[in-house]
């Protein structure tokens, strides 16, 4: 199998909705931080040597330099929203979370609303792109997890 390498000095948030036999095909790594959260359905996420079962409300997180894909079933509809930053984004106090290093985190239903309210806001931010939009994005993020750590 093949490994690719995708760094990149942007932030990106991608929410993909009910898509269908979605895998993909090669491992990868790359330079910024992964926050991969499945909002419905059900995903397998290879994680170095781990495979993880996502359910609704899963987050998986991986720290930069880590191989990971994710594959799907072939009738399976799914949702997620992905967020990718680089690493100087997270609080360092953040970034030693046992969970984190542990790359999976089961989210509690009452927990998700929240959750799904600060990822509009970071999606907001990105479209709306002004003086103030980096800082907010920044914010949102650090707030998301703390809002899971917790």
């Amino acid at each position: 199998m093949d490994i690719v390498r995708a760094d990149s000095d942007e932030l990106f948030i991608d929410v993909d909705s009910h898509v269908k036999r979605k895998s993909m095909t090669h491992l990868h790594m790359h330079n910024y931080y992964e926050l991969y959260y499945l909002t419905e359905g059900v995903r397998k996420y290879f994680i170095d040597d781990t495979i993880y079962e996502l359910k609704e409300g899963d987050i998986v997180v991986i720290p930069p330099d880590i191989l990971h894909r994710t594959v799907g079933t072939d009738k399976e509809l799914y949702s997620r929203i992905l967020l990718c930053f680089l690493p100087d984004t997270l609080d360092d106090s953040l970034k030693n979370n046992e969970w984190i290093n542990n790359h999976f985190l089961r989210i509690p239903r009452i927990r998700r609303k929240k959750l799904d309210d600060i990822f509009e806001k970071i999606e907001y931010e990105k479209n709306r792109n002004d003086e103030y939009s980096e800082q907010l994005i920044n914010n949102y993020i650090n707030e998301i997890f703390m809002l899971i750590t917790r």
